[in-house]
Order: C-alpha cells, then structure tokens, then sequence
C-alpha cells in the first residue's frame, strides 16, 4: 500500500498498525515533514512502514508498477491546476497500477453557501477533531 502525499504519517502509521502484514509507504514532497514521519513511526515501534521524500505526481511517472492500493488523504488536491494535470496523474497511477488495484481518494469538500451555518460547523468541527493530520495533510 501506498499513500500518496503522507503528511506527517499520522494514517500511514494507523494503517500499519491495522494490517502488520502489508508493506506501507508514505510519499510527501517535504523533507522535514518526511523525517517527522519516519521519527513518529520509529517512536511506534512500527516496522512495515517507510517514508520517502518526493512529488507524488513525479513519484507515479517514474515507478513500473504500484501496490495494489494507492491511498491520497486530503491530497489529491494539491496536484496543481490545470485540470490535465490530475488527470495525468490518474491515467500514470492506473497504467502502474497491478490489474485489480485500487486509488482510494478521500478530500472534504466545503459549501459555498453560507447560509447553510449548521453543515458548515459540522464540517469545521470534523475538520478540527482531524487534528495535526488534518493541518499537515491540507496546508
């Protein structure tokens, strides 16, 4: 498995915790935060898991082939525009892809209605409760 801009490693370590038989890899592009992962996970205790430092849209048009699950916490949107971009990005991970693979991307999408007050404290209160991961994964 694979997660694509990792962050501070926060699910990347919670996933290896989960399943301590698969192989997991953080990407993000940002050394020090990289570093900050690989010292979370060493203070775990957690041995299937490594981090590496690198663009994640570069990452994907370098590699032959991917693990069955590519996973992008809050960073899919972060592949600059314009939109041809993200949907090379889309088209290199399903080529590496192994047949039968999965892209699982999960982003928080904010309302522009302002009148909708109560859905938007919902979601500032989910996205506060998100803690660190959140600030890391989205900023």
């Amino acid at each position: 498995m694979i997660e694509m801009g990792s962050g501070t490693g926060q699910t990347s370590v919670r996933l290896a915790e989960e399943m301590p038989t698969t192989e997991i890899l953080g990407i993000d592009n940002r050394a020090t935060v990289t570093e900050v992962s690989r010292n979370n996970a060493k203070k775990l205790g957690v041995s299937n898991l490594s981090f590496e430092t690198a663009d994640m849209t570069e990452y994907v048009k370098t590699v032959t082939s991917l693990p069955e699950m590519v996973v992008l916490l809050y960073s899919f949107h972060h592949i600059p525009d314009p939109l041809d971009q993200k949907v090379d990005f889309l088209e290199d991970c399903f080529t590496a892809l192994p047949e039968g693979g999965h892209i699982c991307i999960a982003e928080t999408f904010l309302k522009n209605d302002a009148r909708d007050t109560a859905a938007n404290r919902e979601t500032q209160i989910r996205w506060a409760n998100r803690g660190v991961e959140a600030f890391a994964s989205t900023f």
